[in-house]
């Protein structure tokens, strides 16, 4: 099953079954995650969710960023693809899945096709970048567009750590 994910930011809790229905029309099946963007709204709309057949099961807080990112200069011959294309997306989903397991072992081919099925249906919204020493594939970013960008994933493989690459691909979102 894909990963997907819907972000409520309707006001009123009669708004709810018309977004949720819009929801599964554009994503063609009804299971998806339903996130709602506020506290307060979160509050008001939580009865509703739950009738629709929506529980609460995590609440999190995500981090604004305030200002610019502070990078070390990073390795000299770090080369970012600001673009994955369907091509570069297995790349970018196995260095995913790498940096997130803090293994170098590969991941099997099943867990690649979870991932890369979970980004294909989230592609319309979002972009993904992976960082490379030479020819080797060492670090992901993943984020949202529009007018509240986010990035929701960044890995670095555990032997290229701590040279400031995940730093730099943070930067270069940031400009």
């Amino acid at each position: 099953v894909a990963l997907r994910r819907v972000v409520l930011t309707v006001d009123s809790a009669s708004s709810v079954r018309d977004a949720l229905a819009e929801a599964t029309e554009f994503f063609g099946a009804s299971g998806f995650d339903v996130w709602v963007d506020r506290r307060d709204r979160a509050r008001r709309l939580t009865s509703e969710l739950g009738l629709a057949g929506y529980e609460a099961v995590q609440d999190t807080v995500v981090l604004a960023l305030l200002g610019s990112v502070r990078a070390g200069p990073g390795p000299e011959a770090l080369r970012v693809k600001d673009a994955v294309d369907d091509d570069g997306l297995r790349e970018w989903a196995t260095v995913k899945l790498r940096g997130f397991a803090d293994s170098e072992e590969p991941p099997t081919a099943e867990q690649v096709q979870h991932e890369m099925s979970a980004r294909q249906a989230e592609r319309a919204v979002c972009r993904y970048q992976i960082a490379y020493l030479g020819a080797e594939p060492v670090s992901m970013l993943g984020h949202y567009t529009g007018r509240d960008q986010m990035v929701f994933l960044l890995a670095t493989r555990v032997p290229f750590r701590r040279r400031a690459i995940a730093q730099n691909l943070l930067a270069r979102w940031c400009d």
